[in-house]
């Protein structure tokens, strides 16, 4: 059913996570084909199976997109790093968006042509930035190789098969995307390639896994207990009832520093609009602005305004309890630390403290009752 009337769309991304129920829909088993063809090439770049013009393995992964071509798998394979010593036997996996060449140049001064694979990551393979992106790295690999040779350094993700293959991508090297899955939710399509390049096909499965169980979850829970609707609920009210212009998002997990850039794609490309389904002028807010940064950093750049500021600002604070199980992290006050920032941050945004509370605490750091009455507001 195309949902999106604007552009006569469906919108059946929950079919990418829902790939191991054996009662799958024609969506569904088309999805399953294309991440069995993802698992593979991710296995056989990590086995050192895949050659470059050379025959040498491949040792750098450059994706080339934007939106959510690049977003969503950038963040989870940042997410996916507890910071472990890199084995390296497998290859470095980068991400190139900005059309600015700075970005692109950072990437391959450290990567040799003959080493290197470029993943082309565009629906319509015309998004500006992607393409000219792409043709920089065709000139690049072209310094070092023959035309003929390139079919081992490019990948697509595409549902131009004829424009990639003009660009000399090799049909067997394009993975397709589908009119049915928007580009803010296609991280668990083949755009999740670098996850599995980077973390394993096990990994990328486990996401896939986990996503569905939240589907099932919205699914078939009821809506008082029900978790989406919950979230959403409250930020209309925030929003509408409340005033609240922006919602912060405060992952104290440093793996987590870039849940804050994902979520402004999701939420505000999703809810970025004056008017509804009929084109009539909507009357109240869709949606706030959704910024943040990871914890503890925030507390010494934007907290200031947060906790005396004058605009009302609902904050998301995001807690992994649990420290990496990798042995280096086994033990380390750091994270403890990390853990009582949050909840004392938390505390402190739901109870406030009053001026009386401030002076008291001012007269018993041994201020003068003048000094305390001057300085509590500020407080």
């Amino acid at each position: 059913e195309p949902v999106n009337n604007t552009e006569q769309r469906a919108a059946h991304h929950t079919a990418l996570r829902a790939i191991f129920d054996n009662s799958a829909s024609g969506n569904t088993r088309e999805a399953r084909a294309v991440f069995d063809r993802v698992c593979e090439l991710a296995e056989r770049l990590r086995q050192q199976q895949w050659h470059g013009s050379d025959g040498k393995p491949i040792r750098d992964v450059v994706n080339i997109g934007i939106g959510g071509s690049d977003l969503g798998p950038r963040l989870v394979c940042t997410a996916l790093d507890d910071g472990a010593v890199r084995n390296d036997n497998l290859p470095r996996v980068h991400f190139a968006a900005n059309i600015d060449p700075v970005e692109l140049n950072r990437i391959l001064r450290d990567c040799q042509p003959d080493t290197t694979l470029f993943i082309v990551a565009s629906k319509s393979f015309g998004t500006q930035e992607t393409l000219e992106n792409a043709r920089a790295a065709r000139r690049w690999l072209l310094q070092a190789m023959q035309e003929a040779d390139l079919h081992k350094h490019l990948v697509a993700i595409s549902s131009n098969t004829e424009k990639a293959t003009g660009f000399g991508i090799a049909a067997e090297n394009i993975f397709p995307m589908w009119d049915w899955v928007g580009g803010r939710y296609s991280l668990w399509s083949a755009i999740g390639l670098p996850i599995a390049i980077a973390h394993g096909a096990s990994a990328f499965e486990m996401l896939l896994r986990g996503a569905n169980e939240m589907d099932m979850h919205f699914h078939d829970t009821p809506l008082v207990e029900n978790l989406p609707v919950l979230l959403a609920m409250l930020d209309f009210v925030l929003v509408n009832a409340r005033g609240a212009s922006s919602v912060a998002v405060l992952p104290y997990a440093h793996q987590l520093a870039l849940l804050p850039d994902y979520l402004q794609q999701l939420c505000m490309e999703s809810n970025g609009k004056g008017v509804d389904r009929n084109g009539k002028q909507i009357d109240f807010a869709t949606g706030p602005v959704v910024w943040g940064s990871a914890g503890t950093v925030g507390q010494h750049s934007f907290h200031q305004l947060l906790h005396q500021g004058t605009a009302s600002i609902p904050i998301d604070f995001i807690l992994p309890l649990r420290a990496p199980l990798e042995p280096a992290h086994a033990d380390d006050a750091r994270h403890r630390q990390l853990v009582s920032h949050c909840l004392a941050q938390s505390k402190a945004f739901a109870e406030g403290k009053s001026a009386a509370t401030a002076k008291q605490e001012l007269l018993d750091s041994g201020a003068s009752e003048e000094e305390a009455n001057r300085l509590a507001t500020h407080k």
